[in-house]
């Protein structure tokens, strides 16, 4: 399953569950993605990847911890664009 396909989710919290894998998910910042999406708490995992630029259309963003996981690349500027 993936959780683009549940729109309407407004948190996810999975800090410090050992989790893995790709943490963000092109289909996830997609037009049919989380666009309600405010909270967004995945610290003190495994996860790897990037953050993509689309993370800028998470408008309603108030929280994003992503701290202490395997992510590289740079920071999009797109994040500075978040109003929250």
């Amino acid at each position: 399953s993936s959780l683009g396909l549940i729109t309407p989710l407004q948190t996810f919290d999975v800090e410090s569950n050992n989790m893995e894998g790709e943490l963000f998910k092109p289909e996830y910042a997609g037009p049919n993605g989380l666009t309600e999406i405010e909270n967004w708490r995945v610290s003190l995992n495994n996860f790897v990847g990037s953050v993509p630029s689309e993370i800028g259309r998470w408008t309603k963003i108030q929280n994003l911890w992503f701290a202490d996981n395997g992510i590289t690349g740079i920071i999009p500027s797109e994040i500075g664009s978040l109003e929250n």
